[in-house]
């Protein structure tokens, strides 16, 4: 709990002294600060061990799971696999602010169309983050897939997948993971 809290001491202070004028810096600092903050997540919900309930839509099937015992890493896995950190020093990415009233939000959006990431945004409410949001976007001769992974902390998540491959039928997945535990989702 301790490391979590530094972890999250520190990310204020980093936000805290971004400064707009040297964008290309912020960026980087500030985008290698996901994977701690989802790692961190996973580590709690693995502490604390929430009832998950899990939807799946795939076409016309729809399956509901209730999950006493999760395997956090699993669930969240994907959102550790998306390096936007990395991905930002490579390629270019206007950025995006706004604000008003209690709500904030940042947007990295990709200036090329092709590439992996998209796009990353952050919602603040009351300055506690609310939304993470990425799209991603593969192109190639044998698949194409578009994605959308967003968390909400403390509530759940979400995971859409569009795909059209060489070997199958075109594919729209979507998976609603909804976190069960009245005292974590107390903020």
């Amino acid at each position: 709990m301790k490391k979590n809290i530094i972890y999250l001491i520190g990310f204020v202070f980093l936000v805290g002294a971004c400064d707009s004028s040297d964008q290309k810096n912020e960026k980087v600092k500030y985008t290698d600060l996901w994977q701690i903050y989802m790692s961190n997540q996973i580590d709690t919900l693995t502490k604390v061990n929430p009832r998950l309930i899990k939807t799946i839509n795939q076409g016309e099937e729809v399956e509901t799971l209730k999950m006493d015992s999760v395997n956090w890493a699993n669930e969240l896995g994907g959102f550790l696999n998306i390096d936007f950190g990395k991905e930002s020093a490579k390629n270019k990415y206007s950025l995006s602010t706004d604000s008003s009233g209690k709500i904030s939000m940042i947007g990295f959006f990709a200036k090329d169309t092709n590439v992996y990431i998209q796009s990353f945004e952050v919602t603040r409410i009351n300055g506690k983050i609310d939304l993470l949001q990425w799209r991603t976007k593969t192109r190639s001769f044998l698949i194409d897939r578009d994605q959308v992974l967003a968390y909400q902390p403390g509530k759940g998540f979400r995971i859409q997948i569009n795909e059209n491959s060489l070997w199958a039928s075109p594919k729209n997945i979507e998976i609603f993971g909804d976190i069960q535990n009245k005292a974590f989702l107390e903020r």
